[in-house]
């Protein structure tokens, strides 16, 4: 390749012949669509499941940490639901 020929076709990363460099059109692309159904479903499924066992995990760890409050809470709970009549 000559000089000539990269000076009318430019070195990588130069500005096209106007001198002025292209704008850039926005992509408007959505990132989750790129991805088949199937794979969105097992994803979304697996963040339900994480998050069940999460908050199980939690009702669990208080039920046992709090165990002499737990029966008075429930009961209150109760009661406060059957207060709530409308």
């Amino acid at each position: 390749m000559d000089r000539s020929h990269q000076a009318e076709v430019g070195m990588p990363g130069d500005p096209p012949s106007g001198g002025v460099p292209d704008r850039r059109r926005e992509d408007h692309r959505r990132p989750y669509l790129m991805l088949p159904p199937p794979v969105r479903s097992a994803a979304a499924w697996s963040v339900a499941v994480i998050l069940l066992i999460t908050v199980a995990s939690l009702v669990v760890f208080a039920l046992v940490e709090l165990r002499a409050a737990t029966v008075p809470v429930i009961l209150s709970l109760l009661g406060t639901s059957l207060l709530y009549r409308s």
